[in-house]
């Protein structure tokens, strides 16, 4: 709005000059910019999370199905076929549809990642879970394999799948919103930043979900708890190997052969930690820590 001219002969030009002033004020920018930051955490933290937990909820059957058919395709095409043994995939998958399966049970297929997937399994919307032959191999026991199998279990009672993408989408359409602006790397960046955050709430929950439902079947969840301990053993083990790596790793400038500096490993090591932090599962060590403390609780009911 433009200052009203002094010329101009209008009843509520006073009230124009006053809101003219107002707008102009830069203790009004500094609140406006306050309360739009507000709004906007306030947002990404409670709005969208609660709106894609709604939404996810009333989707159709129909649309799950599909969205998990083409991520299951995916996922088949990047992986290699299992090589567990027959009867191992098949004493595993009993053992699932008796002890954890709720009403409709998930299909279970076993697949070989090498590094790509890891030491991991992935809870789709068409009611698959897909398990690596790695996660099997690193568990001690049957029961460490159940724990994970409860957990994903839980994503998929909770349609967490699609609250992530319900929420990257509203996310992206927010920053855009604010800013005007949605290029392809800000619209990519906001998402994985989003995602991570959503991803650990959910993490969280599918954990508590496993903890109460291993509970129930009398399953100690400390078999999750070792599970983990294993995979974040496995994790430091590959760190210290990489670091040893890092420091005789030998950089070629101009003809010259040198080892990174002090300074230059700090940089790489800060540059690990920040890309931890944009990981969507907790730390390990908080995980643990929250199986155990359930597992006291539990023992003292009986």
């Amino acid at each position: 709005m433009t200052k009203a001219p002094h010329w101009l002969k209008i009843k509520s030009k006073e009230i124009y000059h006053a809101i003219w002033k107002f707008e102009r004020s830069p203790l009004l920018i500094f609140f406006s910019m306050i309360i739009v930051i507000c709004a906007v955490i306030f947002i990404l933290k409670w709005g969208i999370p609660y709106t894609a937990q709604q939404l996810a909820q009333l989707l159709p059957e129909q649309t799950l199905i599909e969205v998990g058919n083409q991520t299951e395709q995916q996922l088949i095409a990047q992986t290699q076929p299992s090589t567990l043994p027959a009867e191992q995939q098949t004493r595993l998958k009993t053992l699932y549809e008796q002890k954890i399966a709720v009403g409709k049970p998930a299909k279970i297929i076993f697949r070989q990642v090498g590094s790509s997937m890891g030491m991991n399994a992935a809870a789709i919307p068409n009611n698959t879970i897909i398990v690596t032959d790695e996660l099997v191999k690193i568990s001690g026991t049957d029961e460490e394999v159940l724990a994970v199998l409860a957990h994903e279990q839980g994503h998929l009672v909770q349609k967490h799948s699609m609250q992530k993408v319900i929420s990257n989408l509203s996310a992206a359409r927010l920053f855009a919103l604010v800013t005007g602006d949605l290029s392809d790397v800000v619209a990519a960046s906001i998402a994985v930043l989003a995602d991570a955050g959503y991803s650990q709430a959910f993490e969280l929950a599918a954990d508590d979900y496993a903890m109460q439902y291993l509970h129930q079947q009398q399953i100690s969840s400390i078999h999750f708890s070792n599970f983990l301990q294993r995979v974040e053993n496995a994790r430091i083990l590959a760190e210290k190997s990489q670091t040893l790596k890092m420091k005789n790793f030998t950089l070629n400038i101009d003809g010259k052969d040198r080892h990174l500096t002090e300074t230059e490993l700090k940089w790489i090591r800060l540059i690990g930690k920040f890309k931890k932090y944009l990981e969507s599962h907790p730390e390990l060590d908080k995980r643990i820590e929250r199986i155990h403390a359930f597992n006291e609780r539990a023992n003292h009911r009986i």
